[in-house]
This record gives structure tokens, sequence and C-alpha cells, in this order.
């Protein structure tokens, strides 16, 4: 069997001879058996949505809400510092206002608080004489913080999609709305933060609105940061996830929020080439700026704010994105001099990363490596911050609990984690990573391929058969393309910072270029001459206005 760059076997796959049988090949890829399924996932309907009074806790929620609207209580809306949770406040602040609603909001500072409620924010809280707290994308496993807030007169409403601890579950909340508890029987378990926080609008706004005209128009304003929370949180783009993407993504092509249009402005995003990329790529990427680099608030603000306001808001984000993109770049560059050849798990340190760009490093080192990455900054007075991150066969927070007592605070999940630590610790946990892993063998995976595509179908008429069935990501995977017997004709670097490979090759007698995100180190893997079979996935590129196909690298072996 020949050797991949990843490790993984390929699936085996027939070549596609006309572009009419990509129909036929992403059909079965997506399990679409019959017409009617094809429609429900290409083209699903916002009215096939599940009620949101089916979730636990919704009425509840919306009785409490409703009473203190006509009271006019004053309500606290807490989110969280990422994408999805800054969708989430903004959703609900902007939602409860439109209502009728005295409501303000409070987010979590990314390095000093980290996730969920803390207590000096909730101090604050209590002396605004706020009379009900609302979280979203957060509080399912608070029960010492809910009970805190809640002694001291004020209800609390959870609204989260994150899986509850049974033993922290925050049983002094007054309503808990969540897809995940035990109780619930909503049909639909993966919803986003933002769709949560979506689904008790559309609950409010039933109870409220009675005009359905009225309402259909309150709702569709809350499509876009739906979606746009939906996909920057990597949920799975199936079920109502998937409805509420594409219904979130197609609005954007008139989007009612201005930052949107003035992102889209800004990218020179055409409308009609709005999909799940312009999110990951272009508006996730500067909200979540501001919490790595400056104050979460205003990415809040860029939404809520109109006109000037809005894009002084806006500016501000672009500028902090730019700063991200220059301090990732810089650190990337020195953490590839600690990377370990070959080793079965990574630990980068430095003593000037800021916590902010942690993760991207780990993401990043993990997906061009395949394996375990854990990137740290080593602090002034002592401690340690991580982010860690790991491939598909890997649970890095089954790694970390090997670790007990080395930490002052850590979470996470398989995919992605983080600690705090203190640097005399640090040696003990990397010796216990060490042996972990190095008995660990990652269960064998097969690397999906879909079709092999001649030369003659690489053409821009690609791209809107495959726009059918986007938005691609989790469960709902971008299809990947097989080119056989590509010959290497040069390698180049590409970016600022030299990170990027782009490798030109000869494939079907048509010169290609391929873009390796992050691939510097493998530049000599691609000798000039050499044979390689190329896995790639297909997307959109323009130069000059003109629209170009663009390939980008996933995996690759010795020709065959």
């Amino acid at each position: 069997m020949t050797p991949t760059h990843s490790g993984k076997t390929w699936a085996s796959a027939a070549p596609l001879i006309q572009l009419s049988e990509l129909h036929t090949v992403l059909q079965e890829k997506y399990h679409l058996t019959n017409p009617a399924a094809v429609r429900s996932y290409c083209s699903p309907s916002l009215g096939d949505l599940h009620s949101p009074w089916t979730m636990a806790d919704m009425d509840s929620a919306v009785q409490r809400i409703t009473t203190a609207i006509e009271r006019q209580e004053r309500i606290m809306v807490y989110g969280d510092f990422d994408t999805d949770g800054i969708m989430s406040t903004v959703q609900l602040y902007d939602g409860l206002r439109t209502l009728g609603a005295a409501v303000s909001y409070r987010i979590p500072h990314r390095v000093a608080h980290s996730h969920g409620l803390h207590y000096d924010l909730l101090d604050e809280i209590i002396s605004k004489e706020v009379k009900l707290l609302i979280t979203c994308d957060c509080g399912s496993n608070d029960a010492a913080e809910v009970a805190y807030i809640a002694e001291r007169g004020i209800d609390v409403i959870i609204t989260d999609h994150h899986h509850p601890d049974p033993a922290r579950r925050p049983v002094a909340a007054t309503a808990m709305v969540n897809p995940h508890q035990p109780h619930c029987a909503y049909p639909y378990k993966h919803l986003s933060g933002s769709a949560v926080a979506f689904k008790l609008l559309s609950a409010l706004g039933e109870r409220l609105l009675s005009d359905q005209d009225e309402l259909a128009e309150y709702l569709t304003r809350y499509l876009e940061p739906c979606a746009i929370g939906i996909i920057a949180d990597c949920m799975p783009l199936t079920g109502e996830n998937r409805t509420l993407s594409i219904g979130g993504l197609s609005l954007m092509q008139q989007s009612q929020w201005e930052v949107i249009e003035e992102i889209l402005l800004l990218t020179n995003t055409h409308p009609e080439t709005i999909d799940e990329d312009t999110v990951r790529f272009q508006i996730a990427p500067r909200l979540n700026a501001a919490s790595r680099l400056g104050d979460v608030y205003t990415a809040v603000k860029a939404f809520t704010d109109t006109g000037e306001t809005m894009r002084r808001a806006l500016s501000q984000l672009d500028t902090w994105n730019e700063q991200r993109k220059r301090l990732t770049d810089i650190a990337l560059t020195q953490s590839f001099s600690q990377v370990v050849p070959g080793a079965p798990w990574q630990l980068l340190v430095h003593e000037e990363w800021i916590p902010g760009i942690l993760g991207l490093i780990a993401s990043k080192q993990s997906e061009r490596l395949q394996v375990p990455v854990i990137a740290c900054r080593l602090n002034e007075d002592g401690t340690v911050q991580a982010s860690c991150r790991a491939p598909e066969g890997y649970s890095i927070i089954a790694a970390l609990q090997t670790c007990p007592g080395f930490f002052t605070r850590v979470g996470g999940h398989a995919g992605a984690a983080g600690f705090q630590t203190t640097r005399g610790q640090l040696d003990a946990i990397e010796q216990a990573l060490q042996g972990y892993f190095a008995a660990y063998t990652p269960p064998p995976l097969t690397q999906a391929v879909d079709g092999i595509l001649p030369a003659t179908l690489l053409t821009v008429s690609l791209l809107p058969l495959l726009r059918e069935y986007q938005p691609f990501g989790l469960g709902a995977a971008a299809p990947q393309w097989l080119l056989p017997g590509c010959q290497v004709l040069a390698t180049q670097l590409m970016g600022s910072d030299k990170t990027h490979l782009k490798v030109t090759v000869l494939y079907d007698g048509v010169e290609r270029e391929l873009l390796h995100f992050f691939g510097r180190d493998d530049e000599g893997q691609f000798p000039p001459g050499s044979e390689k079979d190329m896995l790639v996935t297909v997307g959109r590129s323009s130069f000059r206005g003109e629209e170009r196909l663009a390939l980008y690298l996933v995996d690759w072996r010795e020709g065959t």
C-alpha cells in the first residue's frame, strides 16, 4: 500500500467522465436516496423547522421573559466571547429590545475570565438592579454561580448548547433551554448557541406577535447572525443547522445588517458568491479578533449600531484582525523551529505568544502535522496558558485527564481543549503526555475520495454544480477529488511569512496550481519531476473580477 502524507488509507474511487455524473456522486455521498431528500438537503424550507415549544423549559423561559417585559424589569443577556456567543448575544439583545424589553448585555473577557459565568461580572450585574439574567452559549455547568446570583434575587434563564454535567447542573435556574438535557424531547440535538437563541426568539415572537407577517419579518432578521454562529462554531451542517445556515446565507445577499453589507464591500465579495467560506474567512475572524486582541463589545456594537458608529466599530475589528494575522504568522514561523519531526505529539512554547492566538497556532499545526498539538504561553508571573488541538482519531481531553492535579484550570473535548498551570508543573505534564502518546496508536482512518476528475472537468463549470450541495462542513464534508499521476513542475512559498506552499503540476496534459496552506515544511516532498497522486478540494477564486477554479491540496502519495 502506497503511504500517504496523512497516514490515512484512501478510499477507492471511480473516474468521472461527464460533469452531470457529479450529481450522482454527491447524492450518494450525502445519502440522498430520492428527489424529496435532495430537495430537503439542497433547498430546505424554514417551514419545516421543529416547534421551539418542544424544547424543555421553553414555556417557563418565555413566561418569565414576557413578565419581565410587561413589568419593564431590567434584563441582562450574558454571552460568550467567541463568534457563536457574540451572535447569540446580538440576537437576544436586539430581539428583546425590539419586543420592548429593558435589556443590556455582558460578555466575559477571553483571557481574564475564560468561558462561563464569573463572580466579578455577576457582582456588577447585581449592582445594576437586574431582575432577570439570560445566558447564551454558556451556563449549563455553572451551578455555583447561578445559585450565587439567584440567592440575591435575580432569576436566571440558561440558553446553551454545551453538554451539561449532571453534577454541575444549575438547579437554581428558573429555566434551562438546552437540547442536550436528558429530559429534553427536542428532535435535533446539534444546535449551536446562536440557534438555541434563535429558538427562544421564535417562541417569544409566537407568544407576543399575533400578526404572522410581523412574526415572519421579526424572525427573518435573526437568521443571518444565527447562521454565522452555526458555521463559525463548526457545528454539524445537517438537519436544522443546515436549514438555518442556508436561510441565513441566502439573506446575506441583501443583508438586513449594515455591518454585513460593509464587510462584503470591504472584502470585494460579490453577493452571489456568498457561502460558508464567507463566514469562516471574512466575517468570523473579524468578530473573534475583538476578544483575541481588543474589546469583544466592539463586535456586538458593530451589529447593533448603525451608520458612522457601526463603521468605526468595523474599522476597529478590521485593524485587530490584521494584527491577529500578523501575530499568528509570526508565531507560526517561530513554532516551526520547535516541531520535532515524526513525534506523536507536539508541545510548542513561547513567552511572547499572546493567549488569544494560542488556539490558532495549535489548530494550524495539528491540521498540518495530523498529530495533537499544545501551544503554550509562559507568563512572567510563572503561570502557563495553553490551547490544545487534536485531529480525528485522538482525544486531547482524554490525554489531559491522565495528568490529574497538574492544572489550575482545564476543560474541553476530543478535538480542542485548554488548560492553565504553572511552569513547575509543565515539565510533569510533558512527561505524562509523552508516555501517553508514545503508547497510543490512533485507529486506522480512511480518507474520503469522491471521484477521479480528468482535467477536462476541472473548469469553472464545476462551481455552480458544487454550490447546489453547499454549505460544506462537519457532517457535510466538501467532496475530495483524486488527481492521479501529477508531475511536479515547481514549488513556491506564498504569504507574507512564506508559510503557504503552491505546487505547480502537470495533470492530464494541463498545468495546474495547487495551494497547500501552512505547507512550508512540506516543500521538500515535491521535487520537480516527481510524480504524485494529489487529493484536492475545489473552491472559487477571482482575479481582476474573473471567477476562477481554485484547487486546495488535502493529501498526497507517490504516484501509482
